[in-house]
């Protein structure tokens, strides 16, 4: 029996989880909609495709970007012809939140603090660049910077919900949400893994959380609505109690440039392509052999309990 598990194993290209994820599997998507996910996923392989080839071809330019005095002098709101473009993205740069005087200040006044308390834990541990520290100063500053708060409106706003009484967010208000910062040093050094914050089997095992992908269940990923927040607000992202899921809804994941950097120079790497990627990420764990559909083998690519969603492999298609 053992030989015949590992063999069994070795056939997929991540750890097979228990059984109750084969039935939590067959239990998502309904009989009737299997041939209709099936002829949806090909078309899906397709899109990406053609995606992949034209987000290769514009490069750094296939992220939108808008300069902040945009948005204020469209009453703190993105001009409506970049929102349907960030829509589909799922990702925007603002330039010019704060002076370029200001952001040098903060970023001085972090790396002193760093000197000064060469304690403080941060990782890869030997020589860390990203620093597990929350309540410095600047990084005070920055959160409660009146612009920098008006740009978290501004892209929040994004966001949209059909049952105004029943969901928990006010989507014009902002609670500050402390995050960590990162100094890089030129050449190369430690990087994260590609991988979403908010959970990873959640997505997939959590009901509420689940049911923001349904169109997708139902093999309609072309009228999946990434920014709709109605289901958000019940949705649990830590069914593990792992601690590396933040609680609170987050409209957007923003980080604030204090210095120069370049392509591939530590910038941060996206894909700009929001419902293609997600309908193949929620759909991947169904087509892992062969390209066929399969609702029984417990197999979640990237999606492990109690850890967080890393990019899973993807044998077929670039992405």
């Amino acid at each position: 029996m053992s030989q015949t598990t590992v063999k069994t194993q070795e056939q997929y290209p991540c750890p097979l989880l228990e059984q109750r994820f084969s039935e939590l599997k067959q239990a998502i998507i309904k009989p009737e909609d299997r041939d209709r996910v099936s002829e949806s996923y090909a078309r899906l392989k397709d899109a990406l495709e053609r995606e992949s080839s034209r987000i290769a071809g514009l490069g750094p330019k296939a992220i939108p970007e808008v300069d902040f005095s945009i948005i204020e002098s469209n009453g703190g709101q993105l001009p409506p012809s970049l929102v349907s473009v960030v829509h589909d993205t799922g990702c925007v740069i603002i330039r010019d939140v704060v002076s370029e005087a200001q952001a040098t200040a903060w970023e001085a006044e972090l790396k002193a603090y760093t000197k000064n308390h060469p304690k403080a834990y941060g990782f890869p541990k030997t020589n860390p660049t990203t620093y597990s520290l929350y309540w410095t100063r600047p990084q005070v500053q920055i959160r409660s910077h009146p612009r920098v708060m008006k740009a978290m409106n501004a892209v929040s706003r994004l966001w949209h919900v059909e049952d105004e009484a029943g969901c928990l967010f006010d989507l014009d208000s902002q609670v500050v949400y402390a995050d960590r910062f990162r100094i890089r040093r030129p050449g190369l050094e430690y990087t994260l893994n590609a991988h979403q914050d908010s959970g990873a089997i959640e997505r997939w095992e959590d009901p509420s959380y689940r049911a923001c992908y349904q169109k997708i269940f139902e093999g309609k990923w072309e009228d999946y609505d990434a920014w709709a927040a109605d289901h958000r607000s019940k949705a649990k992202t830590d069914l593990y109690y792992t601690g590396q899921s933040c609680s609170a809804f987050r409209s957007l994941q923003g980080w604030l440039s204090l210095s120069h950097t370049s392509p591939n120079s530590g910038t941060l790497r996206l894909l700009p392509s929001l419902k293609l990627t997600t309908a193949y990420q929620m759909l991947r764990p169904y087509f892992i052999l062969n390209e066929s559909f399969d609702n029984t083998t417990p197999l979640f690519p990237g999606a492990t309990p109690a850890d967080l969603q890393f990019k899973p492999p993807t044998p077929s298609i670039r992405i």
